[in-house]
């Protein structure tokens, strides 16, 4: 079967099973620990710029973020985030790129970074939108006095959309958006480029005979 398959389309999958070893070894080596502390640095910013007052602090311990809040009591408990359920897709994104051929030219190399860029940004807003429902729904009393019901179903809502089809499906988007469409567009130059070539008239008596003995 795969031998019926476009010669790009059999090289991608034929290269899924050691893009994906290789992105899992580099996640968990050294990416993951890097990649999260980003996105809870990012999302802080982001919470106290729209917060009034800017009252959120995130920290990261052991794997796990810890969510404090300036206006609540330093005996409170602090709620605890495993960020990996939110940012660990990026090493799906990650196998995505490697297994896809050209991966290592420059333009793909910047096409590739393009991408992370917004599945990066899809984190923050999905961390954010967590420690919202965090807020809203999980903090007795507090939640219903701070939160209207609205403001509750909206960012629960949009914190389990993220959950239940964006985080699955924005890597396989991201990557066919900004790596495997311009790869294929720049295939599809290439090929156009080369058939102009090849039907353009010979522009010397040597380009003729060549052209000649080839038939």
């Amino acid at each position: 079967m795969l031998s019926r398959l476009d010669p790009q389309a059999r090289r991608l999958l034929l290269r899924v099973p050691i893009a994906g070893a290789v992105a899992l070894l580099v996640w968990f080596a050294v990416g993951a620990e890097v990649y999260e502390r980003g996105v809870a640095a990012a999302t802080e910013t982001a919470l106290r710029l729209f917060e009034r007052p800017p009252v959120t602090f995130l920290t990261w311990e052991d794997g796990h973020v810890l969510i404090r809040r300036t206006d609540f009591s330093s005996r409170s408990q602090l709620p605890v985030f495993d960020l990996a359920s939110v940012a660990g897709n990026a090493v799906l994104l990650l196998a995505l790129y490697l297994s896809t051929p050209g991966a290592g030219t420059r333009r793909a190399m910047l096409r590739g970074l393009l991408a992370f860029v917004v599945l990066f940004a899809s984190h923050v807003l999905h961390f954010a939108l967590a420690i919202e429902t965090i807020y809203a729904t999980q903090l007795g009393a507090w939640s219903v006095y701070a939160y209207e019901r609205w403001q509750r179903e909206i960012v629960a809502s949009g914190r389990y959309f993220f959950d239940i089809a964006l985080k699955y499906a924005l890597p396989f988007v991201v990557w066919g958006l900004f790596v495997l469409l311009p790869q294929l567009k720049a295939r599809e130059a290439d090929q156009e480029k080369a058939r102009a070539a090849a039907e353009a008239p010979p522009a010397t008596w040597r380009q003729r005979r060549k052209q000649r003995r080839r038939r």
